[in-house]
């Protein structure tokens, strides 16, 4: 019997940005960004902060100093910019919990969620995609090829499986 795999072409990244787990800069455990469900579109900087259990960090994205986003001859322009797409969550820049390395590369995953969505899409046997709903910018189709390739697979999901258990 084959594996399938067909939610990871339909689920994008930013799916996952509503809960991102990270590296507290207070301690080095495990802390949480909670952001507004749809980052990309209001984002809410009062609502965005990263929270640590462990020693009890915490910090809004409204009381960080936005970044320089263009230099002026008259004056600077400050704002929010998200990076998406790291080893680093999107709105605090923090360097991920689930974060490992395999095959010379960085394997990440913003959270427990997405970690499971990237080990049913490289560990099928089959990748099934919706031909009527193509959506270029999912999870499956943004994947790296070191990542994806049949002769990385043991390799990525012995990573995967280690980041399951931290």
């Amino acid at each position: 019997m084959s594996i399938r795999s067909k939610d990871s072409y339909q689920k994008l990244l930013y799916n996952f940005m509503h809960e991102v787990l990270v590296v507290c800069p207070s301690c080095s455990g495990q802390a949480l960004v909670k952001s507004n469900a749809d980052p990309l579109r209001e984002l809410d900087e009062t609502v965005t902060r990263v929270v640590c259990i462990n020693c009890g960090y915490g910090k809004r994205l409204i009381d960080t100093r936005p970044a320089l986003l263009m230099k002026t001859s008259r004056k600077p322009v400050y704002g929010r910019m998200l990076r998406i797409g790291g080893s680093g969550d999107p709105y605090f820049w923090l360097p991920l919990w689930l974060k490992a390395d395999c095959l010379r590369q960085t394997l990440w995953a913003f959270n427990y969620e997405h970690l499971k969505l990237i080990k049913e899409h490289v560990g099928a046997d089959l990748r099934q995609r919706s031909l009527t709903n193509i959506r270029n910018k999912s999870i499956g189709s943004r994947l790296p090829k070191w990542m994806t390739a049949a002769n990385n697979r043991k390799a990525v999901l012995k990573a995967i499986e280690i980041l399951e258990k931290k």
